[in-house]
Order: structure tokens, then C-alpha cells, then sequence
């Protein structure tokens, strides 16, 4: 049965070999693992290829169905050590030209990098950049309780708005349109809202890959993102952070 299987797969994975490598005019190469972990496969070949970037495709299954069979994209997030794309939508759309890109900012070094990667990928796309801080307090804060409290929250916008200056000075000195966000909510739920309702084709975001109990814990914006997102998403890693 498994060599059936086995088989139905490299005659399929040929067919595509084929197909874009016309499309695309360059070498394809196509591999068939023995692996059973889907994740583990793909971080096997990004090593032994020297890849710079894996283009997977999501279902993007939430709630109980995502509950029962996992996301091998969200796994992959979490072990890749190069960027990955999660692709959302239907061919036609997924191929349309991309005009604008939303980065998820939250000033650590991964989403430097996405700012970075980002902002390359608008200069060759003739694409603009919105940049987008979205802060949520926690759910027991009562801000108006106090003096203290409204203070602290003047404070905090007013040191996200000095941020996030900074931010498109850097990248409208590459000559790339920047357009500044600052929403409150929950990071996932704000990036994909934002995204829908002012028509981006792509969320490029940082993520700092966690796994095991920290994982667990803590969850992922990116992964929960890739989730709500109403559109593909490139997610990358910048360089460890001490602090």
C-alpha cells in the first residue's frame, strides 16, 4: 500500500515539476520523504537544499477542526530557520500583482527584519508599505481608576507614536511609500482586520519560532495570524534577542 502510495505521489509531484519549470524557465528539482512528520520533512530540505525561503499552501482551519488536525504550516513557523510564505488564497487571486504590504510591527528584531524584508520586496514590486503597532492592555486593567493610569496610557501611546516615526523614516529613505497604524486590540486579530480593510495582498511579520512549554504558553501572533489573515503571509526570523 505504501509503495502505491508512493508512487500515485512522485508521478503527481513529477506532473508539477514539470508545469513549473515551463512556467518559471529555470531547474525544478522534486523530492518524495519518507518522513512522517510533514514539518520535519520540510526543515530537512530547506537544510539540505540550502533553501532561502519555503512557499507552502494553509487551509487555515480554526476551531475544532484545527483543534483535531494541527496546521503543518503553524509547525513549520515554529522550525524553519528560513522565511516562510504561507499562501491563503485561490490561484487567481494568490497570483494577482502585489501593490501593498502590511508589516506587523512590534519593534522587537524579528519584526525589524519583516520591516527590512518588506520593504525590499515593495522596491521590487512598485509596491507601498503599511506599518502597523497594534497594542492590547491586559484584560484586569481599568485604566481610569487613577490619575496614574491615564498617564501610563498617554505615556505608552506617545512612545509607540515616537517608534513608529523612527520606523518610516528608515524605510521611506529606501523611496518606498509608508503609511503609519496604531490600533488597539489583540495583535492577531488587529493585523488581519487591518489587512481586509485597507486591501493588502500581503502580512510580512517576525516571529521569534517558539516551541515546547513556551509555545504553549505563550502561543504565537504569527501563527494565530496565518489563522484570521485574509491573505497570504511571509513570516521571517531576525536575530536572537538577549533581552
Amino acid at each position: 500500500v505504501w509503495e502505491g502510495v508512493r508512487r500515485g505521489a512522485k508521478e503527481k509531484l513529477e506532473e508539477t515539476r514539470k508545469a513549473l519549470e515551463a512556467e518559471a524557465g529555470c531547474t525544478v528539482t522534486a523530492d518524495v520523504s519518507d518522513t512522517n512528520d510533514p514539518a520535519q520533512a520540510i526543515a530537512e530540505a530547506v537544510e539540505a537544499h540550502s533553501g532561502d525561503l519555503v512557499v507552502m499552501g494553509t487551509h487555515g482551519h480554526s476551531g475544532l477542526k484545527h483543534a483535531f488536525l494541527g496546521s503543518v504550516a503553524e509547525r513549520t513557523l515554529r522550525t524553519s530557520a528560513c522565511p516562510v510564505l504561507a499562501v491563503k488564497e485561490e490561484g487567481a487571486t494568490a497570483a494577482a500583482p502585489i501593490s501593498r504590504i502590511l508589516v506587523a510591527m512590534d519593534f522587537s528584531s524579528h519584526a525589524e527584519e519583516a520591516a527590512r524584508v518588506a520593504t525590499r520586496l515593495a522596491k521590487r514590486l512598485g509596491a507601498s508599505v503599511d506599518v502597523l503597532h497594534a497594542f492590547e492592555l491586559p484584560r484586569d486593567y481599568i485604566p481610569y481608576t487613577s490619575a496614574f493610569g491615564v498617564e501610563l496610557e498617554q505615556k505608552v501611546e506617545a512612545g509607540v507614536a515616537e517608534k513608529l516615526d523612527s520606523v518610516r523614516e528608515r524605510l521611506e529613505a529606501t523611496d518606498v511609500p509608508v503609511t503609519l497604524h496604531y490600533r488597539r486590540g489583540h495583535p492577531s486579530l488587529v493585523i488581519a482586520d487591518t489587512a481586509k480593510t485597507i486591501g493588502c495582498q500581503l502580512i510580512v511579520m517576525g516571529t521569534r519560532g517558539q516551541s515546547g512549554l513556551a509555545h504553549v504558553l505563550l502561543g504565537s501572533v504569527a501563527e494565530r495570524t496565518l489563522r484570521a489573515a485574509p491573505c497570504s503571509v511571509l513570516v521571517v526570523k531576525g536575530e536572537e534577542e538577549t533581552a
